[in-house]
């Protein structure tokens, strides 16, 4: 039974290995380590453009991957808006919602890792 090592988990959410959680049009914007739940994670911001259903769309997400027991576990909230406006606007609306996306992360609990708790 497999069990990754601190150096693996760290090396997984390293800035230098986000680029790997974005989708192929994602652009980064930043990231930086961080922790949920007393697990290993990373803040993870990055934009791109959508066009689906016949909208295009200008987004800016901000996903959280946690690691827990061998699995990616991963927590995400974004923005939209008109491709009208401007990468500055966006992330100008983007900003003014971080610290609620922030603290609905900081609430996550993976109750699996409380139901073995003795």
């Amino acid at each position: 039974d497999y069990k990754a090592s601190k150096a693996e988990i760290d090396d997984l959410l390293s800035p230098a290995s986000v680029s790997a959680w974005l989708p192929p049009d994602g652009v980064l914007v930043r990231s930086s380590r961080t922790t949920i739940d007393a697990q290993p994670s990373a803040l993870v911001e990055y934009r791109q453009e959508l066009n689906r259903a016949g909208m295009a769309v200008k987004m800016q997400w901000v996903i959280f991957p946690i690691y827990y027991d061998k699995r990616i576990l991963i927590f995400g909230c974004g923005v939209g808006s008109d491709p009208s406006h401007s990468w500055d606007a966006v992330q100008a609306k983007f900003n003014t919602h971080l610290p609620l996306f922030q603290q609905m992360a900081s609430s996550l609990i993976i109750h699996s890792r409380w139901k073995r708790a003795p």
